[in-house]
Formats: structure tokens, sequence, C-alpha cells
């Protein structure tokens, strides 16, 4: 039994909503300064070079896309466990020899192979019980 407010199969539930293929609001403003952009970008150069802050945060924010960083990761004496291992990256991290993506990406794959040798640990006690469970029964 349906609800007297639910949607019907092939029924709208805004019939009075936004028309099929109307643009939405930053597409119309996009497609209104577009014409405008050369002008506008020359304007907005000359306004931050005149020491407007806002213009000049706008041009190195916006239009200025950050610069990759192909840093090569120091090697890295990771310790011989998990808490040594974070210990080592996070000094690392403070005295700048990592960037924070590099250590995120660090952290990641330790993550993922302590995970890895936990069920690798787990699959060999399983396969310990198995033969110790056919051991048994067979006796």
């Amino acid at each position: 039994m349906t609800h007297p407010t639910q949607f019907k199969p092939g029924q709208s539930g805004n019939p009075k909503g936004k028309p099929k293929g109307a643009k939405d609001r930053r597409t119309r403003f996009r497609e209104m300064i577009e014409p405008h952009a050369p002008e506008l970008v020359k304007k907005v150069i000359q306004l931050a070079l005149s020491g407007n802050k806002d213009m000049l945060r706008l041009l190195v924010d916006r239009l200025i896309p950050p610069a990759p960083r192909d840093q090569e990761i120091p090697f890295i004496n990771l310790g011989k466990t998990s808490e040594e291992a974070f210990q080592s990256l996070n000094k690392l991290l403070e005295e700048g020899e990592l960037t924070p993506a590099q250590l995120s990406s660090l952290t990641g794959n330790i993550a993922l192979k302590i995970n890895s040798d936990e069920v690798k640990s787990v699959r060999e006690d399983q396969e310990k019980l198995r033969e110790q469970i056919e051991k048994i029964t067979k006796s």
C-alpha cells in the first residue's frame, strides 16, 4: 500500500521544478564573463601589482597551480616495530625531511604491510590448526 505522499513511478517528485536542460547560476555567470576573461585577468594582475592583497591572493591561490614536488624520499631506518617506524617518520616530518604528503603515503604503506603480515599470520595459524584437527580426527 502506498502512502498518499509517496512518489509514484514515472512521475516527478517536483513537477514545477527546474526544467530539463536549464543552466544553473554558475554556468550562466561563467558564460556572461567568459567574453571578458582576458580583460578581467589583466585587471586582476594590475590590481595585484599595485598592492591589492586580495587580488594577489586570488592569483596565487586560484590561478597558479602548486608546483609538483618531485622530491626523493630519504633512506629511513624504521626500526624493528611499527611504533618505532611511526616515531621515525614523525621525527623526519618535524625536521622537514619529509613532507606531510610523503608521510601520509609512507604511513599508509606501512599500515598495509602490517595488515598483510597479520593476515598471513592468521592464515598460517589456521593451517596449523587444520593440520592438528586432521591428526586428531585420523587417530
